[in-house]
């Protein structure tokens, strides 16, 4: 394992601990050392993001966007700091991609379910929140997004 290796780790560490301030250096040097590393951009915007640090995320998802434009998850961070940020609808933009590249994952359909709601979009809040509780029947996070997006639009049919 070389340094960067460690680096990364010690770096993922920190996340998991809480300690997102001490994180973000540290993914700031690893992607200094490779600005094409999706994985370090992406865990770069997740410390940002919990750090509070939303519209620093956003750009940091961009990066991730950029290095690897078909990969889900930058896609998925992105929309979650736009939406931080005030930005709904460029947010709903986002996590749309994100469902298109991955279509069974629980964490983007539910997003996507979540903020067309907030962005009154109605029907695409109701078939994510539907798509989240097939993909998967036995999570409550799908059954909480099929349920917030029908209470946010008044719709409890």
């Amino acid at each position: 394992m070389d340094e960067q290796d460690r680096s990364f780790e010690r770096a993922v560490a920190l996340l998991e601990l809480g300690r997102f301030r001490e994180a973000i250096p540290v993914f700031e040097q690893l992607v200094a050392e490779d600005p094409l590393d999706t994985e370090a951009w992406c865990y770069l915007s997740v410390a940002l993001f919990e750090a509070g640090l939303a519209t620093r995320a956003v750009d940091a998802a961009e990066q991730a966007v950029g290095t690897d434009p078909n990969d889900s998850w930058p896609h998925l961070l992105r929309g979650r700091a736009l939406a931080t940020v005030g930005r709904i609808h460029d947010a709903v933009g986002a996590l749309r991609r994100a469902v298109r590249l991955e279509p069974d994952s629980l964490r983007a359909l539910a997003d996507l379910a979540w903020f067309a709601a907030r962005a009154g979009r109605r029907d695409e809040a109701l078939a994510a929140g539907e798509e989240a509780v097939r993909v998967a029947p036995d999570a409550g996070e799908a059954w909480f997004a099929k349920s917030w997006a029908a209470q946010a639009l008044g719709d409890w049919a």
